[in-house]
């Protein structure tokens, strides 16, 4: 069962149960993580936190962690804040303690300012663990990320260098925030990356922030514009942001003359690739996100994981897992011993069409 709430609009139900068999459906069905009947048998009531309500990338992954808890029987309580802010998140949380839910499942806008209400949830009694953004570690137990800081950062410039002609000129950043705790980590990689001979052409010449609604995010992109009119490409490692910026680089004529690349959602973004503007875009399966995050949840409720580095466990069709350092989960699974870019994947006009999320 589903419930998904807003602090504006609280105590909606939805049709979860039919959206959970139907990504059932989608995904292949079969059990995840390898328990017991005994342990599958306990029902939880779990809060999914995300960053903030109407967001189609949290959206797609709460229809993959519907598609577990159907699975295992859980109730899940979507709720985000209507603003994206730490204080709002913090209100979810105590809300969560106050009906004694039996664990969190969390984004994090601010990686410190939420920290003391997860932990004291955590004293609780309940299990915390945060996904796609992670928090200040005392306030989790596991982390499942999408892919290495290193490996998204690396991901982006390579796609940058490669759409701009001959891997020169000037570039910009537009993001979040600068203490976003993901999209922040993922423009230092970027950065970092950039120092590599190979990448001595490119120049950034600005990082702007936009927050995490369309409209500033489009401002800013004509703004950028405005302010360097020599710029050859914009990365992006947003998803409402890099949908802002593609429409209004499309809007300002400049398909094929300046190149923006970085992470969205596939589906969004599909005109965009399909018209030029974009040649790549960097994600991942986000329903996969999703379905792993409360499996996960469910695992360590009914201690069938422990969350101990080291430690290996299967996740049904989507193969195996194992807890790495800063007891992190990485949605490539145990690929990511050996592959750096596990978990990533790459869209274009090839493949883009054949994505659902």
């Amino acid at each position: 069962m589903s419930i998904r709430r807003s602090l504006t609009n609280r105590r909606v139900r939805v049709g979860g149960v039919v959206c959970a068999a139907a990504m059932i459906a989608a995904l292949g069905g079969s059990g995840l993580i390898s328990t017991t009947a005994a342990s599958a048998a306990t029902h939880y009531k779990i809060f999914m936190i995300s960053k903030g309500a109407g967001n189609p990338y949290f959206e797609a992954a709460q229809s993959g962690a519907s598609a577990a808890a159907k699975q295992w029987g859980d109730t899940m309580v979507f709720d985000s804040p209507a603003d994206a802010t730490a204080a709002e998140q913090v209100t979810i949380i105590d809300t969560a303690i106050a009906e004694h839910a039996n664990g969190i499942i969390f984004s994090a806008d601010d990686p410190n300012a939420v920290a003391g209400a997860l932990e004291k949830a955590m004293k609780a009694g309940m299990k915390v663990i945060s996904y796609d953004a992670d928090v200040a570690a005392p306030a989790r137990s596991l982390f499942v990320n999408q892919a290495t800081y290193s490996a998204i950062g690396g991901s982006l410039v390579k796609a940058i260098c490669a759409e701009i002609p001959g891997c020169a000129g000037e570039i910009a950043f537009l993001s979040e925030s600068p203490d976003s705790p993901n999209l922040s980590q993922w423009v230092a990689a970027a950065k970092s990356a950039l120092k590599l001979p190979i990448y001595g052409k490119l120049k950034v010449v600005e990082t702007a922030y936009c927050g995490d609604s369309d409209a500033p995010c489009y401002a800013d992109t004509q703004a950028l514009m405005k302010a360097h009119p020599d710029l050859k490409g914009i990365i992006v490692p947003g998803s409402v942001q890099l949908a802002a910026a593609a429409r209004a680089l499309t809007d300002l004529s400049l398909v094929g003359k300046v190149q923006v690349t970085g992470l969205g959602l596939p589906i969004q973004l599909k005109s965009y690739v399909l018209s030029g503007l974009m040649k790549d875009v960097v994600f991942w399966n986000v329903i996969n996100l999703g379905y792993l995050a409360e499996s996960v949840e469910h695992g360590l409720l009914a201690g069938t994981i422990t969350g101990k580095i080291g430690e290996t466990f299967r996740a049904g069709k989507l193969g195996s897992f194992f807890v790495q350092a800063d007891h992190m989960i990485l949605l490539g699974g145990t690929d990511c011993k050996t592959d750096l870019t596990c978990g990533l994947l790459l869209f274009n006009k090839k493949n883009i069409g054949s994505v659902t999320y």
